[in-house]
């Protein structure tokens, strides 16, 4: 917990390795937004699929990442185009880097512009 006035302090300690962080809560008791997510399908469903780090990885894992990024844009919007899955968003860019030649990299979120 901090003030909102610490953010950029806090922001650059993180940047410079002054400070780590190994678990960062985002919220609490969201288990059922969770199990809606495992449960949807479409292209949740997909995205879920393809943010995992190993097929056998639980769906509450990648689930977690989802719920994350529908907090910080409620309007996002999943779809594939060409064959490329998307994520459509006013309020950031992001993109998915999938599995290099079907070995087991792990797939990564990135958001190119410092928001």
């Amino acid at each position: 917990m901090f003030k909102e006035n610490y953010k950029d302090l806090i922001s650059e300690a993180i940047s410079v390795n002054a400070i780590t962080i190994e678990k960062f809560v985002i919220a609490e008791n969201v288990e059922n937004e969770l199990d809606q997510l495992i449960d949807e399908k479409g292209h949740e469903k997909s995205l879920l699929r393809r943010l995992k780090n190993h097929h056998r990885e639980s769906d509450r894992v990648t689930a977690s990442i989802i719920y994350l990024l529908k907090q910080l844009d409620p309007a996002i919007r999943f779809s594939i185009k060409d064959g490329n899955f998307e994520m459509d968003s006013n309020l950031f860019e992001v993109k998915i880097r999938p599995r290099i030649d079907g070995k087991n990299a792990e797939p990564r979120l990135f958001f190119p512009k410092k928001t």
